[in-house]
């Protein structure tokens, strides 16, 4: 069960998925913003949500959440927090090993500051 659903912020300020969302189109921002809500008042047992582990020891900890195109990367922290951290448009079979490595990089930096 969730807990709490939160955006992952840099060291400047930027919150990445929120500035994802401002790059797509109203009706997929909708879309999105309604599954968070699912997630955080349902969590992840609902099969509305589709959801998966992200493959692979590197990335060990790391799930992501399908709407449409749309991926949104996260990993849960202390007390099931959703610690959402980065989204992108998906637009081949596979994730960019890019965009796994920028997921994989804001995690270690969010659990380097608060371990």
């Amino acid at each position: 069960m969730i807990n709490k659903i939160s955006f992952y912020q840099s060291s400047n300020g930027k919150v990445p998925v929120k500035e994802y969302l401002k790059s797509l189109e109203s009706i997929q921002v909708a879309k999105i913003r309604n599954i968070l809500r699912l997630l955080e008042e349902f969590g992840f047992s609902k099969p509305y949500v589709d959801t998966r582990k992200i493959k692979g020891k590197k990335y060990n900890g790391l799930y992501e959440i399908k709407i449409g195109y749309s991926r949104i990367l996260y990993f849960l922290y202390l007390n099931n927090e959703c610690i959402l951290l980065h989204g992108f448009t998906k637009k081949t079979n596979k994730s960019p090993r890019r965009e796994l490595d920028t997921t994989l990089k804001r995690m270690k930096l969010y659990k380097g500051i608060l371990d």
